[in-house]
């Protein structure tokens, strides 16, 4: 899967067009919409029409349910629903659920440093949501659960495990298979050792041999199997790079622990007849975690799970991924909340040390990391999201002091000043206290001040303001931090762009968006707002222009309320700063 490479902004994570692209190349299909030129540009991240990926989607879900990797319930006959019209719709939505949190990472985060701890965070989210989808496939198909047992797919020679198993079941030699299917013995022994994965008619034919060893299965389920496991076998040795063998193999076999879980839990439930309704498990199936009726069972779940971490996660998930994500990537980035655009310190450590005359003043000191990752504000989160303030306050309360204690064990460090200021400006925020606010100003200036190379605390304050909706203030920061800076940066012109956005100067904001588009041009925050400032201007070729790229890259809000009529020549300049929704710059 095609990540960044891009050292000085960490790793990035694929899109969703890129992880079905890569769905598709292990499903071995070699002809067909899903190999096409235009599957082929979706595939790659770039822009396709929504016609085309509504085509695309239907072609991977008819192609699983085809190949036998997707069983098709008899039940949903009955009721109408096509299998491939469901698996299309959860694929489309949980590429845009995942898209967007991409766009959310993106632009309100420090750039992943630790791609194996992020890898691993939101892995474990979405273990939680296929085990619900799969329970209910399993449920709608008359599957039986407890089958699922430590997967092959997940081992080491994977290949070389299934086909040699499968070959001493059935009774069979090398050589036997060899001659059943007119190939050289090489050939054979390069399949069973998993040098060569055998092409999808070898493994036709392959399974017609075998079934003469296998009374009670047929070659065609035979075949399934096979496909199914070297599939999957694929795609899991695409992660092994990324979080090792070792943790894939205890998420594989968590997936399936929580899958026999989940359908024990409902077997003790009333449910009505699948046959009279089958609605919650098509809606678990479509869209898992993401909708708030499998939330019960997510808490059964968690109230069976013994593993505490997991239970974390299983909680979070039922709730906001939103949240989730961003924790997982501020545990696994630097110890601050700079946004995407802004210098990492190392771009600017090297010219600073010159004026400081100490390069163990800058950092990062590994002691403040350390003493960061260690702070666990995850146990929190399901019941701040409910709303118990108690567990807002306490969590808050401990950041600070925690931090506080950093600034005072390194006063001349300026990612610990920063990292308090920006964390009690998102506190001030929060809880709407405006002296929580200033202090946070107050520790970004002494940052910047100690490091006036670096663009992240200088912006800082200005962006702590925004989010506080002192707009006016905010852009008397922004002039300030221009002062201070050597030259403009990114992170110094969105700040601009979205400040100005916010008090209705369109014409000066899309400025400076243009400025960060230069810069980064597929930064998804600074497409969404330029295509604002566009519409607001009357320049609907733009705003169409820039609200479709921003779509692409996970952030559709201006895209959808263009589609839906908000922005008609009569009323976009009329519009007010609120109809777009989730104004906040990246925090």
């Amino acid at each position: 899967m095609k990540r960044s490479t891009d050292k000085s902004r960490g790793v990035g994570l694929p899109y969703s067009a890129q992880i079905i692209g890569a769905v598709v190349k292990a499903l071995d299909l070699d002809r067909g919409t899903l190999t096409g030129r235009t599957a082929r540009r979706f595939f790659a991240g770039k822009p396709v029409s929504e016609k085309s990926q509504a085509e695309i989607f239907e072609a991977l879900s008819e192609a699983t349910i085809k190949l036998g990797f997707i069983p098709e319930p008899t039940v949903l006959r009955r009721f109408g629903t096509p299998m491939s019209t469901i698996v299309s719709e959860a694929l489309q939505t949980t590429g845009e659920r995942w898209d967007a949190l991409l766009a959310l990472i993106q632009s309100m985060s420090a750039p992943i440093q630790d791609h194996s701890i992020a890898v691993n965070g939101f892995l474990r989210l979405v273990v939680i949501d296929l085990a619900l989808r799969i329970f209910a496939l399993a449920r709608l198909a008359d599957l039986d659960p407890s089958a699922l047992d430590t997967p092959i797919w997940a081992m080491v020679n994977s290949q070389s495990r299934l086909l040699r198993n499968l070959v001493r079941d059935a009774g069979f030699t090398r050589e036997q298979i060899a001659d059943r299917l007119q190939v050289s013995d090489t050939t054979i022994d390069n399949w069973l050792d998993g040098k060569v994965r055998p092409t999808r008619r070898n493994v036709a034919t392959l399974a017609e041999a075998l079934a003469d060893g296998f009374p009670d299965a047929s070659a065609s389920q035979i075949e399934q199997l096979i496909q199914r496991q070297l599939t999957l076998s694929y795609l899991a040795d695409l992660l092994v790079p990324v979080i090792g063998r070792e943790q894939l193999l205890e998420l594989s076999t968590t997936l399936y622990r929580f899958v026999r879980a989940i359908s024990a839990n409902v077997a003790q439930l009333e449910r009505p007849p699948l046959e009279e309704n089958p609605t919650a498990e098509v809606v678990a199936m479509m869209y898992g975690t993401a909708h708030t009726s499998t939330f019960p069972l997510i808490e059964d779940l968690a109230l069976a799970e013994t593993d505490p971490e997991w239970t974390k996660y299983i909680m979070v998930a039922g709730v906001s991924w939103d949240v989730a994500f961003q924790r997982i990537v501020i545990e696994a980035g630097l110890p601050r909340t700079a946004a995407g655009l802004a210098q990492d310190i190392s771009d600017v450590s090297p010219i600073a040390s010159n004026h400081l005359g100490n390069d163990q003043s800058l950092g990062p000191s590994e002691e403040i990391r350390d003493r960061l990752m260690q702070e666990s504000t995850i146990d929190d989160l399901p019941r701040i999201i409910r709303g118990d303030n108690g567990g807002l306050t306490r969590t808050w309360e401990n950041g600070i002091a925690l931090r506080q204690g950093l600034v005072r064990d390194f006063p001349t460090n300026p990612e610990s000043h920063f990292n308090l200021g920006s964390y009690l400006g998102k506190a001030g925020e929060l809880t709407g206290r405006r002296d929580l606010i200033d202090e946070g100003i107050n520790e970004c200036k002494i940052a910047a001040l100690l490091l006036p190379e670096w663009d992240a605390p200088a912006v800082e304050s200005a962006i702590i303001l925004a989010n506080f909706g002192a707009y006016e203030e905010s852009l008397q920061e922004l002039n300030w931090a221009k002062s201070v800076l050597p030259e403009p940066t990114p992170h110094l012109e969105y700040g601009f762009g979205y400040t100005l956005m916010m008090l209705e100067r369109y014409d000066e904001a899309l400025l400076h968006f243009k400025e960060v588009l230069k810069a980064k041009p597929d930064y998804a925050l600074a497409l969404r707002d330029a295509a604002r400032c566009s519409f607001k201007l009357g320049d609907h070729t733009n705003g169409a222009r820039y609200a479709k790229q921003a779509r692409q890259l996970g952030d559709p809000v201006e895209y959808y309320l263009w589609r839906n009529g908000a922005y008609t020549s009569r009323n976009s300049r009329a519009a007010t700063r609120t109809s777009s929704g989730g104004d906040s710059p990246p925090a």
